[in-house]
């Protein structure tokens, strides 16, 4: 089976318009100071691959996109039974790579990592203590970037600098989903290591089925999703 699944129309000019912007030559201080700025509901999303920075502003098709994607990966998970923790847009940076952005959604998925995870937030509520920072937590297991717009500054390689083991992107019009591999590098695999979707499953319930009415499409997809797990769960 193909790792790419493709529609006929080109994507970008379907779709709301994205807003990038790059500063060239930037360094790390220059992004911590731009991302500590920000307000928590700001609709500026900033990544740094090193080099750049890169400011940008969705458009509505980017966060439908978005909320849907969350919605079917839930639905699969409860079907198969398989532990997941979204996170949602959460800024991740970490200092010893110096590189940061914010994913449309990160998961984790491994048993270890929610449960240091979870031993962390137990322990900052019990000193009182209510911290948004990610960089004391371990590297996320899935990522997903939507991309309507062509990015301006090396994304995946931010991706493979935190050391997220897998990363799905889509602009629209073209799913792929990749792994990480030794040397840093994404490759293209079938299906994602976590949940049984494939990149044709990511175009048909975003782009091919209808997602006017939001509660028919969430009955279909958890119903598709049930029927072919049935009795599958762990």
């Amino acid at each position: 089976m193909s790792t790419v699944a493709k529609l006929k129309a080109l994507a970008r000019g379907r779709f709301e318009a994205e807003r990038r912007l790059v500063i060239r030559g930037a360094g790390w201080d220059d992004y911590l100071t731009l991302v500590d700025s920000l307000h928590e509901r700001s609709p500026l999303r900033v990544a740094f691959d090193g080099k750049d920075i890169e400011i940008m502003t969705k458009g509505s098709d980017h966060d439908r996109f978005s909320y849907l994607i969350n919605q079917l990966n839930v639905a699969v998970a409860q079907a198969q039974g398989v532990p997941i923790e979204p996170y949602g847009e959460t800024t991740w940076r970490k200092p010893g790579v110096k590189r940061g952005l914010e994913a449309d959604q990160w998961y984790f998925f491994d048993a270890r990592k929610r449960e240091r995870i979870a031993r962390m937030q137990r322990a900052d509520k019990a000193r009182g203590v209510r911290t948004n920072s990610t960089e004391r937590f371990p590297s996320p297991d899935l990522a997903i970037e939507f991309d309507i717009s062509p990015p301006k500054v090396d994304r995946p390689g931010i991706y493979a600098a935190l050391g997220v083991a897998e990363l799905w992107r889509f602009d629209g019009d073209v799913a792929v989903i990749e792994r990480l591999m030794p040397g840093g590098r994404y490759e293209p695999i079938e299906k994602s290591h976590w949940l049984e979707i494939t990149p044709a499953d990511v175009v048909r319930w975003l782009v091919q089925e209808d997602t006017a009415e939001f509660i028919p499409w969430l009955n279909r997809v958890t119903k598709r999703a049930r029927r072919k797990f049935a009795g599958r769960r762990s």
